[in-house]
């Protein structure tokens, strides 16, 4: 099992100055995104983007990074972090 910290952003439309339904999930540990059209969709996509990230890391006998402290992650107003807990 690994569990890796990811960062959930509501993306702003900047036209309308509003949050639009969208999430971009970032993983401070790994390079790449992914995004969701909901909360919980933004949350399966996050699983899956982890599971391929640490597929690829094994796979290519690269050292796991060492996950960040959730407690060290500086967010802003319009994100939140969430632990993501996959099995590969």
């Amino acid at each position: 099992m690994y569990t890796y910290p990811a960062i959930f952003t509501k993306e702003i439309d900047e036209t309308k100055q509003a949050l639009t339904g969208f999430y971009l999930v970032t993983f401070p540990d790994f390079y790449g995104m992914t995004q969701g059209k909901s909360i919980e969709q933004a949350q399966e996509m996050a699983k899956d983007y982890l599971a391929i990230m640490i597929d690829d890391y094994l796979e290519n006998h690269k050292p796991l990074p060492r996950p960040t402290e959730i407690e060290m992650i500086k967010l802003q107003d319009n994100q939140h972090s969430y632990l993501i807990e996959v099995q590969v």
